[in-house]
């Protein structure tokens, strides 16, 4: 079960020298509508075409204890799985044992890479290293990511079922300081190269990168003295789709299908609609538009889902009612968290089933 995420790739905050040249970039200055080569990029807009289908029911939602391999009713720090809960890492020496089913594999990572990982995907790819040199595990080998050139730090990284990966990059500025961030994908054919999308000179989170190669990004720049927040989706095609944005909380967390949700907003990528989310801290989204999370949106957190507008707490241990949400299968119906009580803690790594 993928713990909550607070900051993939141990992020940092100061800005660190830049890091040397690994591979050419393929840049795309999409945020002006223009390419690198001077021709018309796509930016338009999403058209409005109307509201965002309406998600089923979830059903009924019954827990019980979550079996970890290898860790019996251990509390499993630093373990993942993939969203379906069938793949996991579990951390091992200066490793992990990757179980695919059967008998696990030991798996060490090379001297010169950080062995902390933080995703496993259905194909047993695994996203690691730290945030200066990020790395895939997959078919047996490790490969390193080929960072573009100026990358002061890595600040977030998620990947997909297929193996594509997509990273938050910081750039240092001529003193050192952060200059701004862009979104890069390296896909899982793994080219020699990131693919880079810009961003106004901005501070920015991450969503993801749905099964079908969609990414998005949330954005925060001052232009003229003043704040200015944004959003942003870039398909599989590559063009680009600025996002209506509600209020001045435009992070984000995850993406599923045609969803993009964070902070308080659900966009629909295909019919262009937002809708204004309240009363749960956003985490996952299912591929029905269903928000998985904790409510109340402040502490202390119960395991929560939003369903069309409306909040409904997901059954807990009485002695353990508090915990943050894990992960979510994509259609939903496997919830992962480890449940606790208030002092001590006293903690127990659960799933829900829901139909």
């Amino acid at each position: 079960m993928t713990r909550p995420r607070r900051g993939l790739l141990a992020a940092v905050t100061g800005c660190v020298a830049v890091l040397a040249v690994v591979g050419a970039v393929t840049l795309i200055h999409r945020a002006h509508g223009r390419s690198e080569t001077g021709s018309p990029a796509a930016s338009a807009a999403p058209a409005r075409t109307g509201p965002a289908p309406a998600a089923p029911p979830l059903g009924t939602c019954t827990f019980a204890d979550e079996p970890i391999p290898g860790e019996p009713g251990g509390l499993g720090s630093g373990v993942h799985s993939d969203r379906d809960g069938k793949v996991w890492a579990i951390p091992a020496g200066r490793g992990f044992d990757l179980y695919l089913g059967g008998a696990p594999r030991r798996v060490t990572a090379p001297p010169n890479l950080a062995p902390s990982f933080t995703a496993v995907n259905a194909r047993g790819d695994v996203l690691g290293g730290d945030s200066y040199k990020p790395w895939v595990y997959r078919d047996g080998a490790f490969h390193e990511m080929p960072l573009p050139a100026g990358t002061s730090e890595v600040r977030d990284a998620r990947m997909n079922r297929r193996g594509d990966v997509v990273v938050l990059l910081g750039f240092a500025g001529p003193s050192g300081e952060l200059s701004g961030m862009r979104v890069a994908v390296w896909p899982a054919a793994m080219p020699p190269a990131l693919t880079v999308f810009e961003l106004p000179r901005a501070t920015a989170t991450l969503g993801g990168i749905t099964d079908d190669g969609m990414v998005a990004a949330a954005y925060k720049t001052v232009v003229d003295g003043r704040t200015v927040s944004g959003a942003v989706a870039w398909l599989p095609d590559g063009s680009r789709r600025d996002l209506p944005t509600v209020g001045g909380d435009t992070s984000m967390a995850d993406v599923n299908g045609d969803w993009i949700v964070g902070g308080s907003a659900r966009w629909n990528v295909r019919t262009g609609s937002l809708d204004h989310v309240s009363g749960i801290l956003v985490r996952r989204v299912d591929k029905f538009g269903r928000i998985f999370g904790e409510a109340p949106d402040l502490a202390p957190p119960h395991p929560a889902v939003w369903v069309n507008g409306t909040v409904t707490w997901l059954p807990t241990d009485p002695e353990r009612p508090f915990g943050m949400m894990g992960e979510v299968s994509l259609d939903g119906t496997r919830i992962t968290s480890t449940l606790q009580a208030d002092n001590p803690p006293d903690p127990r790594n659960v799933v829900w089933t829901c139909k």
